[in-house]
């Protein structure tokens, strides 16, 4: 995971990106550039994290070449450019004539891989044994996940019709590959249909990339980030699966600090504590809450079956009552006393203070990763930079991959002069 962030208040937005993306699925490189300006007319940016590509082009060319092609435009909203990115993101100059299946193939290969780490702890014998159970396993995993409503897919039959062969051959390379196990035909409505449930689900790949907008349209006064989790694309339409809009009000004073990927440390930091540490007590709270109602009774009373079966259904809902209600008082207790009086604060930082708040968020991220036991993904010269109204997108900190005093050239082509 890598590690970015936005703070954003009524004057600004602040961004700051370490140099770690993913490329080719599991390589990792810490000097990626991970922040961009996308608009010439307008004050709006661009931050990615996760994947470096789209369709295996990098997302710094796309992203550059979006600026350069609607260099003449100005957006009335921070949405409005992404709703223009994104049919840019499907027109022929990004999408080879096989785009759709590219993406299903890489799909496929990611959801084959998933297989295989499954499959790893059998022997070959046992293998075979299990290899249809783990396969129900995964497709009812699928079928469980919640649906993307606006992608358009056909149905179930013209699905397997045309992409059947290729998503049959995507499961048996991997398979074969990493297993040495030869995927039996009897198995390929299996596999189609992993791949269908799959594909219209908000299941997520390794292939997945955030991409971050934000800034000021010509019509907004206050500033706005848009976030989105791209994971390919399927007949001609993104495959998004989820988009979120944050913004301030001049109603509310408190400002807002969003992290993107590894959001642990940064929720640390501004909640007291981690979504981890939170499911953790809530689990054990009701696990042990199960238990007292029927010890009581069982140590102290004589009950029938049929009445001990009333009790316990009973317990049940009275521990997921009292679940319930422990779960909104958490949540009360971190909002007044650690979210809501540090977000009062940011909404009145000056953008000098917001941009080292924001690098130093990242910083101690990529410091926890350091010194933990997790794979060090999160790495690498930070980027910062800020958007405002009148000044657009100003560099607070920025890499070059060359030295800027041997390339004036760059400079003045930049400048036009």
């Amino acid at each position: 995971m890598t590690s970015e962030v936005a703070i954003l208040n009524r004057m600004a937005v602040v961004v700051a990106a370490d140099s770690a993306v993913t490329t080719q699925r599991s390589k990792v490189h810490t000097s990626a550039n991970k922040i961009f300006s996308i608009s010439v007319q307008s004050s709006i940016g661009a931050m990615i994290y996760g994947n470096a590509e789209f369709q295996r082009v990098p997302w710094e060319t796309i992203l550059k070449l979006f600026r350069d092609e609607t260099k003449e435009q100005k957006f009335s909203t921070v949405s409005d450019c992404w709703n223009e990115l994104s049919r840019f993101l499907v027109s022929q100059r990004i999408l080879d004539k096989d785009g759709g299946q590219l993406s299903l193939g890489l799909l496929c290969s990611d959801l084959a891989l998933e297989l295989v780490q499954s499959l790893r702890k059998y022997n070959p014998l046992d293998l075979r044994k299990n290899f249809s159970k783990i396969l129900k396993a995964l497709l009812t995993d699928l079928e469980e996940t919640k649906c993307l409503e606006h992608l358009r897919i056909p149905t179930r039959r013209r699905f397997s019709s045309k992409f059947g062969d290729l998503i049959f051959q995507c499961f048996s390379d991997v398979l074969y590959e990493n297993l040495k196990y030869k995927l039996p035909k009897k198995y390929r409505r299996n596999v189609i249909d992993i791949a269908y449930e799959a594909l219209r689900s908000e299941h997520t790949s390794e292939y997945q990339t955030g991409l971050v907008l934000f800034g000021f349209g010509e019509d907004e006064i206050m500033p706005t980030v848009v976030a989105v989790s791209i994971d390919g694309v399927f007949d001609g339409s993104l495959r998004c699966t989820s988009n979120q809009t944050f913004d301030v009000s001049r109603d509310n004073y408190g400002g807002r600090v969003i992290a993107f990927a590894d959001r642990e440390m940064i929720g640390s930091f501004i909640e007291g504590t981690t979504d981890r540490v939170r499911n953790i007590q809530k689990k054990l709270m009701a696990e042990l809450s199960s238990e007292v109602i029927p010890r009581v009774i069982g140590d102290n009373f004589t009950v029938s079956d049929d009445e001990m079966k009333i009790i316990q259904r009973r317990s049940a809902e009275i521990v997921n009552e009292i679940s319930t209600k422990y779960e909104e008082v958490v949540f009360r207790f971190v909002q007044q006393n650690y979210v809501n009086p540090m977000m009062h604060v940011v909404g009145s930082l000056p953008k000098e203070d917001m941009a080292k708040l924001a690098e130093s968020l990242v910083e101690v991220t990529a410091l926890r990763k350091k010194v933990a036991f997790d794979v060090e993904s999160v790495g690498g010269v930070v980027d910062v930079a800020t958007v405002t109204k009148g000044d657009g997108l100003v560099w607070i900190k920025r890499k070059h991959y060359f030295d800027i005093e041997k390339n004036l050239q760059f400079a003045a082509r930049k400048l036009g002069i």
